[in-house]
């Protein structure tokens, strides 16, 4: 059934509103347009580095005018003719005077070079930080809303993944996945809360195994991203669609720099674990870096430099390693332990684990810049990345998730737990293979056009997004022995690491002990496909208050179509039977060793399936793998069930002005979006009657086994589609006030939203016709984005050199969140006309609220104004600190959000001189509710502390030395805990990594 649309809050009237005063606003534009006296033009340059310096504060003394210089480092003011002299300010630079004179109609050209007193202390200085923090600290200046900005090597030698840069920012807390920045939390949220866009423009995204909106961070790259910006508090020229912030990578641009540019960058990866005898071992032994970067610009028609060219290509091979403890990667806190909340808990399943892959990553950049004229320029951008990892690990898992009190000795405490032999209790040595490709690209083009006599801007802009997590085939062979007895001590040892004693059944260390048992393939699949197009237009209006008014439209098509394939069997063996005298792992087993630094085993594996060699369980006649009723279901089922499809189309509006009153900066405007979705999904109808459940079990039966499937089949009863529509208003205004000289004070307000997951727009179909009563589980495609009211206040100041304090609070109140609701649908039915009548329906609906604040603090300083060794230190530092309260959808009020960040921080000391740059680098976060599997039994992952040191060292002036060291204490990336601190049941442990090469510059 096609589900009722949700009565728009939003009339028509509203956008047609919207659309007359953009029409009112072209129109009044030429108005403004009166003939200049005279212009001053000129670039703006760091004389030591070359630099192009953006957002330079170009003033004409007296007031009469300023500016500011634009990414290139041009500037253009226009003046009555005269003789006046232009005051230059630049973060980190000494202040220049230059003196013009302007007459009637003609155009004065003044390029200015600033320079400081460091250049010439240390000429061999190392560029980077220094000139990365005055990037930053001078762009968040002079921004209009809340942002933070670094360059790629602020924190020096650049990171290659872009998430390593994120962790740094104020505001923002991750995941780390295979020792990788993946997901990015914004103040605290989870990642879907953010946007990932790459100058602006949105970038496509792919979750792998679902249609999921999370960006996988670590498939990107930062050869050809100039700075990463965090924006918080978005303006109506933005997307509306990130409550809790956006990430916007910088690409690098050709006419950045004023001379041609050619970088090369080789180096070495390797890694170090806690322990040798792990197979997953990596070593310096090959090329794992390789980076070349090239821009330059050239005359052609007969034009100066009017043809810009930046490319780059990065190849990397990293080696992960992860050493897991505890049995949560596979059965669950809950299964894991019998009566958690109480004075004696039980570990009903003890594990470890060991995870290994290389990733070899690719991204290779192109950016294509062509001055038509002094008022024209065409652009082209395109960014490739691909990833490929192949993934394989083992994992041994003991004991009886579903043990009860005499599964247990009398006497077993939480200190000292016995479990006893049993059939159920089992020792299962997993074999997994898990290989990843990703690949994505993002192609953009557009114009720029001065008009009016260059008080008009008028951008016109398309891009496309591709971007596709794919597992061929996630590959998972078990093998099982039954009728274990073991202890576990935690008396005489550390929490995470309790003795395990085999007490009962066959030697866990012989492979003869265990018996092949099943084997699943899946693949996954979840392109993501983005088309956009958007025109923007900005007029300066001269007069005696700076005043400039943007307006613009924009279009978003958004594609998404996950699948997945799924196959499961059961060894057989030799007999056709499974479980019997002829189904020992002992012929396929390649593999045996301790576990967990060596603290347990050594547990033997069989040979991954399908890789070839001895034990290949693969390589074997086909008659060893049997299809029992109970796989050919699930098989069915699996590969039909994520089979969806989803579009979203949003066309916006905007209009907004800026205001400069004296020292008062104001920002005000108004956005609007339209949304449509239309999805396709499955209508399922899952009685017994109809085939809804699996019946057959181990049968191995070809007709059993058909007769099985055919059930599974007939429950897909069609294919539903359905659309949804949506429209939201969102208002913006941003306040900076500058009482004294570089202290500044920021207030903003703006409305933002958060789509829904695309699982829930899905208008997927549950039926239970046999039931009683009968049910229905319907999906929503209209349900609402959860919406925010934003609130800013700040205090920043500036001082030289190259310093600032800034405190910034925030709140937001977030509403529309959402939760199922259940219904008795009466005679009436679905629609009003009998359909699905008297059934019980459960549906989500958009309900609930929640507020999220917090205060973030910085403190960067360079301490060049120090007398002799200490000139060259420097310091970055910040401190987040968050807290949330709501419903969150449900039906009481708390102040726990799974997964919501409360507090992290950085801090980094670096030293710069002779050559040398040194940076040690912290990252701290701080224990957070990660979920709770039963009611009562709450997870916490506990706090954790990164160290990194980064070293470089210029041998002159084209080539520098470099090495980094990440995770130099060896800490844990994850510690899942429970809430009262007793209860360890998950972590990870990466190990040290280094990277070490060679840079040169020419």
């Amino acid at each position: 059934m096609k589900p009722r649309p949700l009565r728009n809050p939003l009339s028509a009237r509203r956008w047609r509103a919207l659309g007359l005063t953009l029409a009112l606003s072209l129109g009044l534009l030429p108005l403004a347009a009166a003939p200049v006296s005279g212009r001053v033009t000129g670039v703006v340059t760091n004389r030591a580095t070359g630099d192009l310096l953006a957002d330079a504060v170009v003033t004409v003394e007296g007031g009469a005018a300023t500016t500011t210089s634009e990414r290139a480092g041009n500037y253009s003011l226009s003046l009555p003719p005269g003789k006046y002299t232009l005051v230059v300010h630049y973060v980190g630079l000494d202040s220049a005077r230059v003196p013009v004179t302007i007459e009637a109609e003609r155009t004065t050209v003044a390029d200015i070079a600033l320079t400081s007193e460091v250049y010439v202390l240390d000429p061999v200085a190392v560029k980077g930080i220094r000139e990365g923090n005055a990037l930053a600290i001078q762009q968040q200046r002079q921004s209009m809303n809340v942002k933070t900005t670094v360059a790629t090597d602020v924190f020096g030698n650049p990171a290659a993944n872009p998430g390593e840069l994120a962790q740094r920012l104020p505001g923002v807390a991750v995941d780390i996945i295979g020792s990788e920045v993946r997901s990015v939390y914004v103040r605290g949220m989870a990642p879907g809360f953010a946007q990932l866009t790459i100058d602006g423009d949105r970038m496509a995204s792919s979750a792998g195994t679902s249609g999921g909106r999370d960006v996988q961070i670590e498939q990107l790259g930062t050869g050809n991203i100039q700075q990463v910006e965090l924006i918080k508090a978005p303006t109506p020229e933005m997307d509306a669609n990130a409550i809790g912030g956006y990430l916007n990578l910088v690409a690098r641009r050709s006419f950045d720099s004023p001379r041609r540019q050619i970088g090369l960058t080789t180096g070495v990866l390797w890694r170090k674990r806690g322990f040798s005898g792990s197979p997953f071992q990596d070593r310096a032994d090959g090329l794992d870096l390789l980076a070349l970067t090239f821009s330059d610009a050239y005359g052609v028609w007969g034009g100066k430099r009017n043809l810009g060219i930046a490319f780059n290509f990065n190849f990397r091979r990293s080696a992960t390693t992860q050493d897991e403890m505890g049995p949560g990667a596979l059965t669950g806190p809950a299964a894991a332990w019998l009566n958690p909340l109480g004075a004696q808990p039980l570990q009903r399943v003890f594990g470890t684990g060991d995870f290994g892959y290389k990733a070899d990553s690719r991204n290779s950049g192109l950016a294509v810049d062509y001055k038509v004229s002094d008022t024209s320029i065409v652009y082209a951008k395109l960014q490739i990345n691909s990833n490929y990892q192949y993934q394989q690990y083992f994992r041994p898992t003991v004991g009886n998730s579903a043990a009860t009190a005499a599964s247990f000795t009398p006497d077993s405490t939480f200190l000292r737990t016995v479990m006893l032999p049993a059939t159920a209790v089992t020792a299962d040595v997993e074999s997994s293979d898990f290989t990843k490709k990703a690949l994505n690209w993002f192609l953009s083009g557009g114009s720029e056009h001065k008009i009016f006599q260059g008080a008009g801007l008028l951008s016109l802009r398309g891009s496309y997004s591709h971007a596709n997590i794919n597992y061929p085939a996630w590959i998972r062979l078990h093998s099982i022995a039954r009728g274990i007895g073991f202890q576990l001590d935690r008396s005489r040892a550390e929490q995470w690491f309790p003795e395990f004693t085999q007490t009962a059944g066959p030697a866990l260390t012989e492979p003869a002990s265990y018996n092949l048992t099943s084997y699943t393939r899946q693949s996954y699949k979840a392109p993501n496909d983005l088309y956009g197009g958007r025109v923007d237009y900005k007029h300066v209006f001269r007069t005696a208050r700076p005043l400039f008014v943007k307006l613009g439209l924009k279009y978003d098509s958004d594609e998404r179509a996950p699948n997945q394939q799924y196959s499961q069997r059961t060894w057989v063996g030799a007999d056709g039977a499974p479980n019997t005298s002829d189904d020992s792992m002992a012929p396929y087993a390649v593999v045996s060793y301790r576990q967990s630094d060596g603290r347990y085993g050594p547990f033997p594996f069989a040979n991954i399936p399908g890789s070839g060699g001895k034990g290949d369980t693969l390589a074997v006649p086909s008659s060893y793998w049997g299809r029992t009723a109970a796989d050919a279901y699930t098989d069915y089922v699996n590969s039909q069930l994520n089979d969806v499809k989803l579009r979203e189309r949003i066309g916006a509006a905007y209009v907004q002005a800026n205001l400069q009153l004296g020292r008062l900066r104001v920002l005000g405007g108004i956005r609007m979006e339209e949304t449509k979705t239309r999805g396709t999904a499955w209508v399922r109808n899952t009685s017994a009657s109809w085939g809804g459940n699996s019946v057959g079990g181990a049968n191995l039966d070809p007709a059993v086994v058909a007769a099985n499937e055919a059930r599974a089949a007939r429950s897909f009863v069609r294919r539903e589609t359905a659309e949804g529509k949506y429209r939201n208003v969102f208002p913006g205004l941003h306040f900076v006030y500058e009482p004294f000289e570089s202290l500044l004070l920021r207030a903003s307000y703006n409305k933002s939203i958060t789509r829904p997951p695309t699982a829930n727009l899905l208008p997927s179909i549950t039926e239970n016709p046999d039931s009683t009563p009968p049910t229905i589980t319907l999906g929503n495609p209209n349900l609402r984005p959860y919406t925010a009211d934003n609130f800013e206040l700040g205090i920043e100041k500036y001082f030289e050199p190259v310093g600032v304090v800034s405190v910034n609070v925030f709140r937001k109140n977030i509403s529309n969140y959402f939760r199922s609701f259940v219904r008795d649908l009466g005679a009436g039915g679905l629609d009003g006309q009998g359909a699905y009548a008297n059934y019980r329906l459960s549906q989500a609906l958009n309900i609930g609220q929640a507020r999220i604040q917090g205060v973030e603090l910085r403190y960067d300083q360079q301490f060049s104004f120090l007398p002799g060794f200490w000139r060259g230190f420097g310091l970055n530092s910040n401190f987040t600190y968050l807290e949330t309260e709501g419903d969150f959808g449900g039906v009481t009020t708390t102040r726990l959000l799974a997964g919501f960040r409360p507090r992290s921080g950085n801090a980094g000391l670096s030293y710069r001189g002779k050559g040398l740059l040194a940076t040690l680098l912290v990252n701290w976060s701080d224990r957070f509710f990660f979920n709770e599997p039963a009611t009562g039994f709450r997870i916490f992952n506990q706090r954790r502390t990164f160290l990194d040191l980064k070293l470089q060292y210029r041998l002159n002036p084209r080539y520098e030395l470099f090495w980094d060291t990440f995770n130099l204490a060896d800490e844990a990336a994850r510690e899942e805990v429970s809430e009262d601190g007793r209860l360890y049941t998950f972590r990870t442990r990466q190990g040290i990594s280094f990277v070490a090469g060679i840079r040169a510059r020419f």
